[in-house]
């Protein structure tokens, strides 16, 4: 663990924020980002996928941020990325809006990304499972 750790930490800062970001532009914009596998999801299963999708992005900016940082990010700092995150989440459904590609902005969605966002900040401000944290954020 603590040589992946070591290489992560020999990334250019918030590289792996950039590659989870980029992830999402695409999953999120791109008209068929994924082939049809035929295989129907229960309803409400893309607000499950959202959700995940902007946990992801700011639990891996969290960590970036600690990284950069050198030290634990305060509970401000974890408020302001989950907001930034939710931000994005929001950007995205307002061009969604604007394609004529098949995607279209909904407000679930949004909340969804909010959900997602603000439920990762507090678990890392409440450190809880701590093991997603103590590891690199101390």
């Amino acid at each position: 663990m603590k040589y992946l750790l070591e290489i992560y930490r020999r990334l250019p800062a918030f590289t792996a924020t950039v590659i989870v970001l980029v992830a999402i532009l695409y999953l999120t914009l791109v008209p068929r980002p994924l082939p049809d596998t035929g295989i129907s999801l229960f309803q409400g299963a893309d607000k499950l996928v959202h959700a995940a999708m902007f946990a992801a992005l700011t639990y891996v900016a969290t960590i970036d941020t600690c990284i950069w940082r050198s030290r634990s990010a305060s509970m401000l700092v974890s408020l302001l990325i989950a907001t930034a995150s939710t931000v994005v989440g929001g950007g995205i459904e307002l061009i969604q809006s604007g394609m004529a590609m098949g995607r279209s902005a909904e407000w679930l969605d949004f909340v969804s990304d909010a959900a997602g966002s603000v439920l990762i900040s507090v678990m890392y401000i409440r450190r809880w499972p701590a093991v997603l944290w103590r590891v690199v954020c101390g």
